[in-house]
């Protein structure tokens, strides 16, 4: 199976968890080891956490 997976979400901070859900189920689904599916998911955290966070502007 070959192809491209988009996610589209909200720019919202309250939808960072639904990237990381889809990206971390495609890692998975992928073979890729825990270790690194658990590192992508906080990578994804702090990339949400950065990029939306209102207090954080220049984030």
């Amino acid at each position: 199976m070959s192809g491209d997976v988009r996610v589209r979400v909200p720019a919202l901070k309250r939808y960072g968890r639904m990237a990381e859900i889809a990206a971390v189920h495609a890692a998975t689904h992928q073979g890729f080891p825990s270790e690194e599916v658990a590192e992508l998911s906080q990578a994804i955290r702090e990339a949400v956490l950065l990029l939306l966070d209102p207090e954080l502007p220049d984030g």
